[in-house]
């Protein structure tokens, strides 16, 4: 019960699930009934704010100083002509599985996005992207958005854009929801993972970046190369992934395999984005064969057997609605062994229904296995861990 005129504050913990900083949506149910009695759908969020109503006669949502429990408190916003663009990715290879963009805010204080255009064709498809309504970033900060295509864009991920960039040439444009220009380059012939900038972030003069830096300042420490771990980049793949499993959280997997002609060790390789893991021993992986990386041992071992080894557990929860999944080489380097970018839509039958989602051919190269069509659904009910299909 709330009693007139306070507050009742629901937690993670509390509701079962979190919310994606990248946006979606959030509805109140009465206790019985099928109706929503409000809701709320949000873009990109401002690390450190919060969104609320405001007290005018609209009770219109806005940013605000977080207040848990109490009155809500208004965040002051900067210019939207204070945004640039910062950073930009046009020829993914090794270090990147798709383009990016990163735009920076030259003001102190935090500005709205929602109903920003982004474009790479500002003549003739000028509104090929708006950011969603009740986005926002932060005062002097980035956001970066990844050009993953038309067909690979989800509507609840306002970080994805439904385009690409040629690495030919081209245009990237950002207009306000007027659609006056705020801000627009051309580049040509980009070599692979080789982005262009600002050199200071803001400024006028642009550079090349061999090491490019999305989402934090163009003079952040880079990405390193990939040392000594070839035989990772070109062997180790996700080749499974039980997003949605039927019964509870606790069976979601990944599996790993070697798909090279020698054992692996996976000494520091890490599981990042989505969820987190890391192999802090040596864990060597013969060359065909299969690692399970389970959300809970116990619960996945009653489910599947104790003939399955799982290697370990990763922390978090996988994502119904998709998640992006980035496999990591060992620390210091940041290069992405493989990235897979998964959706709910790609198999219907990977989502709650029993199966799982299964690489077609392990095998393929690294870059085909964030594309959708190098995913099928699962043969066998509850998936098949520790074997290729």
């Amino acid at each position: 019960m709330i009693t007139p005129g306070s507050y009742l504050v629901v937690t993670e913990n509390e509701c079962g699930f979190k919310l994606e900083a990248s946006g979606e949506a959030v509805f109140l149910f009465p206790r019985d009934g099928d109706s929503a009695i409000d809701s709320i759908a949000f873009g990109l969020q401002a690390a450190g704010y919060s969104i609320g109503r405001s007290a005018d006669e609209n009770r219109s949502w806005t940013l605000n100083q977080p207040t848990p429990g109490a009155a809500n408190l208004l965040q002051s916003l900067g210019e939207p002509a204070q945004l640039c663009l910062n950073e930009w990715l046009v020829h993914p290879d090794l270090l990147f599985d798709t383009d990016f963009v990163e735009l920076f805010n030259r003001d102190a204080q935090p500005v709205a996005l929602g109903g920003l255009r982004i474009t790479d064709d500002p003549f003739n498809y000028p509104t090929r992207f708006e950011t969603p309504a009740l986005s926002f970033i932060g005062g002097k900060s980035f956001a970066m958005f990844k050009a993953v295509g038309d067909s690979d864009a989800s509507n609840s991920n306002a970080r994805e854009l439904p385009m690409k960039f040629a690495y030919e040439h081209g245009y990237i444009n950002i207009s306000g929801s007027n659609g006056v220009r705020i801000d627009q380059i051309s580049y040509q012939c980009h070599r692979r993972d080789i982005s262009q900038g600002r050199s200071e972030d803001g400024g006028r003069t642009l550079s090349y970046f061999t090491k490019p830096t999305p989402g934090t300042s163009n003079s952040a420490p880079p990405q390193e190369d990939i040392g000594g771990n070839r035989a990772l980049v070109d062997s180790l793949r996700i080749s499974e992934i039980m997003f949605h499993p039927v019964g509870h959280s606790g069976l979601e997997f990944i599996e790993l395999t070697n798909v090279g002609a020698t054992t692996l060790n996976l000494k520091g390789v890490r599981l990042t984005s989505g969820v987190d893991f890391e192999f802090e021993e040596d864990f060597d992986l013969a060359a065909g064969a299969c690692a399970v990386i389970a959300a809970d041992a116990i619960a996945f071992a009653a489910e599947y057997g104790e003939e399955i080894p799982v290697a370990a557990e990763f922390k978090g929860k996988l994502s119904n609605k998709g998640d992006n999944l980035q496999l990591k080489l060992p620390k210091p380097y940041e290069s992405l062994i493989v990235s897979v970018d998964y959706k709910d839509k790609w198999h219907p039958d990977a989502d709650g229904l029993g199966k799982s989602l299964v690489l077609k051919d392990a095998r393929v190269s690294r870059q085909a296995c964030a594309k959708a069509d190098a995913w099928k659904a699962s043969a066998e009910d509850r998936g098949s861990p520790g074997k290729l299909e």
